[in-house]
């Protein structure tokens, strides 16, 4: 989804207005508008400077276009979620190996009557 953002008065938006836009006046006073000339304004202050903004979809940091990866992720999330799967993964590895209850408790046991 594009999100842009105005630089006037901060507001981020998901769809700028679109208006037409006014390209002056005819000798005779009348206004002259061009059905194809339509600009993109700001629906809080109606600036013209607005653009496209890119942001992490976790810290939802503002990033230049390029740096979010597939997951629209910046480069410093990006690299804590491929460690916190990376743990993940290590966890389900640990789970799904068998383990013996019987031992497991006996050494529960014991670390009890040594303290």
């Amino acid at each position: 989804m594009k999100t842009w953002k105005c630089p006037d008065c901060e507001s981020m938006f998901d769809d700028p207005d679109t208006v037409l836009y006014r390209a002056g006046r005819i000798g005779n006073g009348s206004e002259n508008w061009e059905k194809d000339e339509y600009i993109d304004v700001c629906p809080v202050c109606g600036s013209e400077e607005i653009y496209e903004a890119h942001f992490c979809a976790d810290c939802e940091k503002e990033v230049e276009e390029g740096e979010l990866d597939e997951d629209d992720l910046c480069l410093e999330c990006a690299a804590k979620a491929d460690a916190y799967e990376e743990i993940v993964d290590r966890v389900k590895d640990a789970l799904s190996t068998p383990f013996d209850m019987a031992q497991m408790v006996k050494s529960i046991l014991i670390n009890q009557k040594e303290n």
